[in-house]
């Protein structure tokens, strides 16, 4: 992203398993969470990390799930389509 020229996208993934040995193999910081996933949903991957060293901003297409977002402790919520500003702004937040 232009805005953040130090940030460095560790991965892409597609499940609440690919990110479970995503996160276990790698130092993340920051995930940005779609909170709806295929038969899983974000809060999956939430429920199954004992020990979460890391920041998350939740991504949906509905507000239906803004307040149990920040009850996991997100940081952002952000509608679909995102909003590049929405974005660098949520971000700008770890921006050391």
């Amino acid at each position: 992203m232009k805005n953040f020229p130090d940030l460095i996208i560790s991965g892409i993934v597609q499940n609440v398993k690919e990110a479970l040995i995503h996160i276990e193999t790698n130092t993340i910081d920051i995930v940005i969470l779609d909170i709806e996933l295929n038969h899983e949903s974000g809060f999956d991957l939430l429920d199954k990390m004992r020990d979460r060293q890391f920041e998350f901003i939740c991504l949906s297409v509905s507000k239906e799930y803004a307040f149990q977002a920040f009850e996991y402790g997100a940081s952002g919520y952000l509608l679909k389509p995102v909003n590049e500003k929405e974005l660098a702004f949520s971000l700008s937040k770890f921006k050391s």
